[in-house]
């Protein structure tokens, strides 16, 4: 939701929480079976959008979070983000626009030894969106912001087939704390394929699969740190998602996930996360 307070000038703000459980974590071959562990991601943000011409938007944003996780029987750890950024928006066309935006985060690391990835960074995003007709997209950008250790990125082609039904297949790399060992991050890259089905207005439920790779990163700096635990380094996986958007500033949605590679186990990895988004 956006308070306009000028024709060139708007203010804005929005919050962010989500819980995740991961059963029966991938293990590599001949590891012993993981912990189930917890995480929870907490984010919030302002905005001052001013708009310099017709075609081009300038917006500055403070944010902050925490990425947390926790083991069964283990302390929690997380890693708290604050950013500051000035983004420029750009419409080259009707149907084409573009922006780019850089400044500066600081990110603390929390019970987490020596953090190598603690400090101030720089941040930064860029992006572009194409919809060539009424029932396809392009979308591509690129970032490093919050709590990353290295950037992330997406490159999504969609088809509205229906009125209420979207596909869409997708090429991404992000990441996040690994679901195998504490004071470590891991690195997705993947291909996903979406279908999306409005059930009714405000819910919809989407099916995806696709096949992932992973990178195991250790956040700890010290210098006899263990190496990472290591996992699969490819899987396949899929997911159901259910979202329900409440009212215009509120959504909320549920994802259950499994997803293969678990070396010597028999049992499936298993992710349930619940996430609800407000934008004021």
């Amino acid at each position: 939701m956006r308070y306009i307070i000028t024709e060139e000038f708007s203010t804005g703000a929005a919050a962010s929480v989500s819980y995740s459980n991961t059963a029966d974590a991938q293990a590599a071959v001949g590891e012993p079976a993981q912990e189930d562990s917890y995480s929870t991601n907490l984010g919030a943000s302002v905005f001052a959008d001013y708009l310099l011409t017709p075609k081009t938007n300038l917006r500055f944003s403070l944010s902050a979070g925490q990425d947390a996780q926790a083991f069964v029987g283990a302390s929690t750890e997380g890693r708290l983000y604050y950013d500051a950024m000035l983004t420029l928006t750009y419409q080259l066309a009707p149907k084409f626009s573009i922006d780019a935006g850089g400044g500066v985060g600081y990110v603390v690391d929390e019970n987490i030894t020596d953090g190598k990835y603690a400090g101030w960074r720089p941040v930064y995003t860029a992006g572009i969106n194409y919809t060539p007709t009424e029932k396809t997209y392009f979308k591509a950008s690129i970032s490093m912001q919050g709590a990353d250790i290295m950037p992330n990125f997406s490159l999504v082609a969609g088809w509205n087939a229906r009125a209420k039904t979207r596909l869409s297949l997708s090429v991404y790399q992000n990441q996040g704390f690994s679901s195998l060992s504490p004071d470590q991050y891991n690195v997705t890259r993947g291909l996903l394929g979406t279908v999306s089905q409005e059930l009714i207005k405000g819910i919809s439920l989407s099916l995806s699969g696709g096949y992932e790779q992973s990178l195991y990163e250790g956040l700890d700096g010290a210098k006899n740190a263990p190496a990472a635990v290591e996992g699969p380094s490819d899987y396949w996986l899929g997911s159901a998602s259910l979202y329900w958007r409440f009212r215009e500033w509120l959504a909320w949605q549920n994802t259950f996930m499994v997803s293969t590679g678990q070396g010597d186990s028999n049992e499936l990895q298993t992710r349930f996360s619940s996430s609800l988004n407000m934008n004021f």
